[in-house]
């Protein structure tokens, strides 16, 4: 007989996104912020630990994440794009 269980051993606050709005890119983590309609910035960012297709992102310098509209689906499209835009230039 087996069980297969998920312990919760320790509590703590923790700003969490999906994994798919996290693009890993040269060896460093991003996100893309929305600016507005069509219009994003790339963002590095330090991440944590990973569970259940969630992932920690780690305070920036200004440490808030409240109020910014970040990406969570098509990041990957989006880098691709970028690049793209940077090899035409």
């Amino acid at each position: 007989m087996f069980l297969t269980g998920i312990f919760d051993l320790d509590t703590c606050k923790a700003t969490v996104i999906p994994e798919d709005a996290v693009v890993h890119y040269m060896g460093k983590d991003y996100i893309f912020l929305s600016k507005g309609p069509g219009e994003f910035q790339l963002v590095e960012v330090g991440t944590g630990q990973k569970d259940q297709g969630w992932i920690e992102v780690k305070p920036s310098g200004n440490g808030n994440w409240k109020n910014t509209r970040i990406v969570v689906k098509g990041a990957y499209a989006l880098l691709g794009k970028m690049k793209n835009k940077m090899e035409d230039n």
